[in-house]
C-alpha cells in the first residue's frame, strides 16, 4: 500500500463495457491519499444512452469515491462525456467538489494547470459528426482488442494495445495529438503555470516541454494510468490492466 498526496484519474468511462471498474476499484482500496482528482469521463453518458451497461464494480466504484470523500478532498473536473456534471459546477455532490478546471501546488511547490482538455479538442468543439465517427471507431477497436489479447493470452503472448497501433499509422492521429498537447501547453503558460494535468485523448503521458511540465492522465478502458504526487515526486503510474 502506497500513500500520495495526490492522485489523478480521468477517463474510466462507467457505464461501458470497456471500463476497467475492478482494477481501478483495487488500486482505490490498495492506497490512501490526502487529495483525490477525477479529471474528466468518469461516467459516460454518450454511451450509456446508446446502451446502458453496468456492473457491480461500477457501483462499487462509485461508493468507494464517496467514501473517500470523507476522509479527504476530492475534486471532479467534468469532460464531455460527463458533462451533465456542469449544472452543478462550484456545487458539492456529497462531499465532492464538481469544477471545470482547479489549480494543484505539487508536494515541490510547484503550480500545476487541472483540466479535463475536450476544450481544446477542434474535433470536439466544432466537428461533433467527424467526433461521432472517431468515438464509435474507437468503441470498436477496444471491442476487437479484448479478443485479440485474448488470443495472444492462449499463446503466452504480451498484452498489446490495437488501438494505439492503429493511432501510431496514422500521421493524422499523430498530428492531433501533437497539436492537443500544444494548446493546452499554452494554456498553462496563461495561467503561468509551471505544468498541466489533463485527460481526454486516452494518451500517458509525462514529459517537459519547452519548461511546462504536461502530464496526461491516460485512461481506465485500456491502460489503466494515473498521475499520483508523492516523495519522489509528480509522476504517471502504469497498473496492470484486466486484459493483460
Amino acid at each position: 500500500m502506497a500513500h500520495y498526496k495526490a492522485v489523478f484519474i480521468s477517463d474510466v468511462h462507467l457505464g461501458t463495457v470497456n471500463s476497467q471498474s475492478k482494477q481501478l476499484l483495487k488500486f482505490l482500496k490498495n492506497n490512501t491519499f490526502d487529495q483525490l482528482y477525477i479529471v474528466g469521463d468518469f461516467i459516460d453518458m454518450i454511451q450509456m444512452k446508446k446502451r446502458l451497461y453496468l456492473k457491480k464494480s461500477h457501483f462499487k466504484v462509485i461508493q468507494k469515491i464517496l467514501s473517500i470523500s470523507k476522509k479527504c478532498e476530492v475534486f471532479y473536473i467534468y469532460g464531455n462525456h460527463d458533462a451533465f456534471m456542469e449544472v452543478l459546477i462550484d456545487e458539492h455532490v456529497s462531499e465532492i467538489s464538481v469544477k471545470k478546471e482547479v489549480f494543484y501546488t505539487s508536494s515541490e511547490g510547484k503550480k500545476y494547470l487541472v483540466v479535463h482538455g475536450d476544450e481544446f479538442d477542434g474535433v470536439v468543439t466544432k466537428m461533433k459528426w467527424l467526433y461521432w465517427l472517431g468515438d464509435n471507431a474507437y468503441s470498436f477497436a477496444l471491442f476487437l482488442n479484448r479478443w485479440v489479447n485474448r488470443l495472444r493470452k492462449l499463446f503466452g503472448l504480451k498484452y498489446w494495445s490495437l488501438s494505439q497501433f492503429l493511432k501510431a499509422q496514422v500521421k493524422g492521429a499523430i498530428q492531433f495529438v501533437n497539436n492537443f498537447e500544444q494548446l493546452v501547453i499554452n494554456k498553462a503558460r496563461k495561467e503561468s503555470c509551471d505544468g498541466v494535468i489533463c485527460g481526454h485523448i486516452h494518451v500517458h503521458a509525462d514529459k517537459d516541454c519547452d519548461g511546462v511540465h504536461y502530464l496526461n492522465t491516460g485512461c481506465w478502458t485500456e491502460y489503466c494510468s494515473a498521475v499520483v504526487d508523492d516523495d519522489e515526486g509528480i509522476r504517471v503510474i502504469i497498473l496492470e490492466s484486466e486484459s493483460q
